[in-house]
């Protein structure tokens, strides 16, 4: 996000690239979920039977569209050919590769292009490929068969046994490898005996800094590898491992591996784990005007009663079973209009989140102090698409972003309309503007500049400096800038607020999380399109209204913009008991502009 074309679409081809990415890599059963349901979507279930369509009906923006369209075509040709029944040629190497990524279940299967005939059936424990080769002549060819047994009775070409070796590198399955020699047609029988019981028993999602046991109760364990650096101290046995998930790994979805053993055969095990903190604060959904709301989970392997703390003031107790979602938890007391400080107490570590809600009314007492920033200002606010952005460029030909800033290659002429006269007007000769109650000092009537830019681009600096004072424990930020989809998940831009102490608070503006661009919101579903944050307010430019909610996104074949553009209102709570130092705002990514409008500290 945000939503731009060709960008976020639930696309036939690229459905099938991950596809065959799942054939390469040893995946050959979500390869071919991916590949059934993408056929029962399209030829099936769509408007034209047979059709190999660009965009699936779920595609939350356009729907359906096109038929028999070039991408998918070639995709989905590679995707049966190279990976169900696992067609390679390595003409460079004089060698035809053929490894079928056939469903488990299947006990025949056969294709013929203008390139090959091929044949496979199965007879009790026997495999028979029947090939008939029409490229590469003169050329071994090399089998890759997956193994259906735990033992190799034999392997005959064309009447003759010949020799096979096991696939040391085998993922997910074992598998042998034949040289079938250079033939003009092959007949190749794999006989098999015994049965290979590759069940690995562990959990599918783990706590940092908790333990986790796998067991296996036919293969054996040879080792373990764990290039994602997941576990420590792992100790490996005939049937099972011990680990601790590392303190240091990254959250999410991880993959470490075990070599297992089953009679002749040994493959690699690949173990799917998602590693989440001990505890997670989740934002709750109903933050009423007087409240906020959220739950916690409790990744861990025991019963836990929280000590809950809001703003470092109303503290509660929450009790959660292991593994479990709280009830969701409503709190009334001690809240400030934004972010709200969440912490949770734990055997002696604290785990924080905000929990947003701007509905809160601004306490009508509080003591807020404008801080002047009108001398870092380096800029109009609307010259921020102005064709100006030329360096840092690569010297290549290459689909760069246009020297304005904004479009791509369908919309490289495109320009935002970016209009400030009713933030100015709004603002008068004492340039002051409020939203929700909170006081911004800016620039009103005159023409001067209104916003401090920092960017990668050589136009403005990549990082300003606004000096602060005293004590406060709540921050506002009037910002506005841009993003595009490239920068979707990162860290375009950070706020730092500085103590004297040496110690800081932080602010990663992230889209579409805690960032959103000047000239558009963005298209919520919660599903294809999901901001995940909580959407700040918004404060048109052109009319100098403030702006709570949404509104309708997305068009077909367009983007709807918020005619003037807009900025947003952020914030970040502070440690009141901490002397204050300064703000710094740094620019990370490439392509973008950040700008700061005005800074105000609400005071103890």
């Amino acid at each position: 996000m945000p939503y731009t074309w060709s960008v976020n679409s639930v696309a036939l081809a690229e459905v099938l690239h991950t596809a065959l990415a799942y054939w390469q890599s040893g995946r050959a059963d979500k390869a071919f979920e991916l590949t059934k349901g993408t056929f029962l979507d399209f030829m099936v279930l769509g408007s034209s039977p047979g059709n190999f369509g660009q965009l699936s009906f779920y595609d939350a923006f356009r729907g359906e569209l096109y038929r028999d369209f070039a991408d998918p075509i070639g995709m989905t040709s590679r995707a049966l050919v190279e990976g169900l029944f696992g067609i390679v040629p390595r003409g460079l190497d004089n060698q035809l590769l053929i490894q079928p990524g056939f469903p488990e279940d299947w006990s025949y299967a056969s294709i013929e292009t203008p390139d090959i005939k091929f044949d496979y059936k199965q007879n009790g424990g026997t495999d028979l490929f029947e090939i008939v080769p029409n490229i590469l002549s003169g050329s071994e060819l090399i089998l890759r068969v997956k193994a259906r047994g735990d033992k190799v009775k034999s392997v005959q070409v064309n009447g003759k046994e010949v020799e096979w070796k096991l696939d040391l590198n085998a993922v997910n399955h074992p598998e042998i490898i034949v040289n079938c020699g250079v033939a003009q047609s092959y007949k190749i029988l794999v006989d098999w005996t015994g049965k290979i019981n590759s069940t690995v028993q562990m959990p599918k999602i783990a706590a940092l800094n908790s333990s986790v046991l796998l067991s296996t109760n036919h293969s054996t364990i040879v080792e373990m590898f764990d290039p994602q650096m997941v576990f420590t101290n792992i100790q490996v046995s005939d049937h099972s491992v011990e680990a601790a998930v590392s303190s240091d790994c990254e959250l999410g979805h991880r993959t470490a591996f075990v070599k297992l053993k089953s009679g002749e055969m040994t493959w690699w095990e690949p173990l799917h784990l998602e590693v989440r903190k001990s505890v997670e604060i989740i934002q709750g959904e109903n933050n009423k005007d007087n409240l906020i709301a959220f739950t916690i989970r409790n990744n861990s392997s025991l019963d836990q009663t929280y000590k809950v703390t809001i703003n470092r003031s109303y503290t509660t107790n929450v009790k959660v079973n292991k593994g479990a979602l709280s009830k969701i938890v409503e709190v009334t007391e001690s809240l400030v209009t934004g972010r709200n400080l969440v912490e949770v107490a734990f055997n002696g570590h604290i785990e924080s989140n905000y929990i947003t809600n701007w509905n809160i009314p601004t306490d009508p007492k509080s003591n807020f102090e404008m801080v002047e920033i009108t001398s870092a200002f380096n800029d109009k606010v609307t010259n921020i698409y102005t064709p100006q952005y030329f360096s840092p460029r690569s010297p290549y030909p290459t689909q760069a972003i246009p020297i304005h800033g904004f479009g791509d290659w369908c919309t490289f002429d495109e320009h935002p309309n970016i209009d400030d006269t009713g933030l100015r007007q709004s603002a008068g000769e004492n340039g002051e503007i409020k939203a929700l109650n909170i006081p911004f000092k800016t620039v009103g009537v005159s023409d001067q500049e209104n916003i401090a830019f920092t960017s990668q681009w050589d136009n403005y600096p990549e990082k300003i400096t606004v000096p602060l004072s005293g004590c406060g424990d709540h921050l506002y930020l009037l910002m506005t800038g841009s993003t595009h989809h490239m920068q979707f998940a990162m860290v375009s831009a950070m706020v730092e607020v500085n103590y004297k102490d040496g110690t800081s608070e932080q602010l990663q503006l992230i889209n579409p999380d805690t960032w959103y661009p000047i000239e558009q919101d963005y298209y919520h579903d919660g599903f294809a399109f999901n901001t995940r944050g909580v959407r700040p307010p918004r404060l048109y430019l052109k009319t100098g209204k403030l702006h709570l909610d949404s509104y309708d996104v997305l068009k077909v074949n367009g983007t709807n913009r918020i005619d003037g553009g807009a900025a947003s209102i952020l914030d970040l709570p502070l440690n009141s008991e901490k002397e204050l130092d300064n703000l710094t705002l740094s620019t990370i990514s490439n392509d973008v502009v950040i700008g700061l409008m005005g800074v105000t500290i609400k005071r103890d």
